[in-house]
């Protein structure tokens, strides 16, 4: 019988399923993944992913909030970074680390930074009767130029925006700007 979402953590569902919880959306993990992985000042990453090879590191860092993302999450799972970066480095010729936070719901303010100056993907979830699903909200670093134009041209909004700097910009274009 499948438990309940209140009988079972965030964490365990995601640690127990590893093979199977792609399936729903969410990040593969790497070669070996532990929880709850103790760093050196004592601050615990819910769920540590790795893959070691030739002098070569790559790492994942999961964060899990039952309920909201926001800022102190982001500050947290940079301070673990930080960390990684200067435990790593000086071990192993080839460091990745990405960073990965996972809630229920996401901060408009969380979303704005990953859209902006932060490397970051976010990922919220829900739990129905078939089980947890993800929803992927990647870094806006990944995007192609050509991918960013193409959500920025679709949404009501930006479109005002844009229209409202070519007319600044381009007076005497008012005509041509009104038909965008």
């Amino acid at each position: 019988m499948k438990k309940d979402f209140l009988e079972k953590t965030l964490e365990d569902i995601i640690f127990d399923a590893q093979d199977r919880i792609v399936e729903r959306n969410f990040p593969f993990v790497l070669q070996r993944t532990v929880r709850q992985w103790k760093l050196p000042s004592q601050k615990r990453i819910d769920l540590f992913s790795f893959t070691l090879s030739d002098n070569a590191i790559q790492c994942r860092i999961f964060e899990l909030k039952r309920e909201e993302l926001g800022l102190a999450s982001l500050v947290q799972i940079i301070s673990y970074y930080n960390e990684l970066v200067t435990l790593l480095f000086p071990h192993f010729t080839n460091v990745s680390i990405e960073c990965f936070l996972v809630g229920r719901t996401i901060a408009p303010e969380l979303m704005l930074l990953k859209d902006n100056l932060v490397n970051i993907d976010l990922y919220s979830y829900r739990y129905d009767f078939d089980g947890i699903k993800f929803n992927h909200y990647p870094s806006a670093w990944t995007y192609t130029h050509e991918e960013i134009l193409k959500q920025v041209k679709e949404t009501e909004k930006s479109k005002q925006f844009y229209k409202e700097l070519l007319r600044y910009q381009y007076p005497f274009l008012e005509k041509e700007i009104s038909e965008l």
